[in-house]
């Protein structure tokens, strides 16, 4: 290191070591990978992610593949349209029960169906009439023009394999609170979800709260959630 003056020093040079960067999905005619989230199955290491195609209006999720992909480099992913009822995709977060067991294993992904102003949620798992693993989607939290629910999702698994979603319902003042909105899986007599199987309440409430959220679920199952309060200017945490 010599003993020249550093001050002036450019704060955008490449980082080290050097990045490998390559396309995934998408072409000069199309506009994919918004919203995107990311989840490791560590059985295998193998990364799926949650992304908006704004093209198409659709949600997309690639897999990483060892082999026989129609997308990426060297066709090393596997990219498919999971959603595509309506303006769909948005705000996605994605994550992994990972059991060891076929039958229990799944990945999830929580997003916004703009045409319904929604939170939906889609699931890839084991389908027992079909004997195979396939993808299903729904809506938990339908709204409206005047009451949206289901932008800034972040969705994760319990130990027991239960979904719990984080997001944001907004309503136009003087109509109402905005709200951090939590949903998640109950066997019956839930409030919201096809059949009454989820349970959706508000958490915190005001102006502009529930944005960005960031969901963790500790060591007891017990879910903590970090959002912005736009209303005050600041970071929140909710535990229940």
């Amino acid at each position: 290191h010599d003993n020249q003056s550093t001050a002036g020093a450019s704060t955008t040079a490449a980082a080290t070591p050097p990045w490998f960067i390559d396309i995934v999905d998408g072409d000069a005619s199309t506009d994919v990978g918004q919203y995107v989230s990311v989840a490791i199955d560590p059985r295998n290491d193998r990364a799926y992610i949650s992304y908006y195609d704004a093209t198409n209006g659709d949600l997309r999720v690639a897999k990483h593949v060892e082999s026989g992909g129609n997308c990426g480099p060297g066709n090393s992913w596997s990219c498919e349209t999971v959603d595509s009822a309506g303006d769909v995709g948005k705000f996605t977060s994605i994550a992994i029960y990972t059991s060891t067991n076929p039958l229990t294993w799944k990945v999830g992904v929580s997003y916004y169906d703009a045409d319904n102003y929604a939170l939906k949620y889609a699931q890839y798992g084991w389908s027992q009439p079909l004997q195979t693993h396939k993808w299903t989607t729904y809506i938990i939290h339908g709204g409206s023009a005047i009451s949206t629910y289901g932008q800034h999702t972040s969705l994760e698994f319990d130990s027991t394999g239960t979904p719990h979603i984080f997001y944001y319902r907004s309503v136009p003042s003087p109509l109402g609170d905005d709200a951090l909105m939590y949903a998640h899986k109950v066997s019956s007599g839930g409030n919201c979800g096809p059949s009454g199987n989820w349970e959706c309440g508000v958490v915190d409430a005001g102006d502009n709260v529930g944005q960005y959220t960031s969901l963790f679920i500790a060591w007891s199952d017990i879910p903590e959630v970090f959002y912005h309060d736009g209303g005050s200017n600041r970071l929140k945490i909710a535990i229940p």
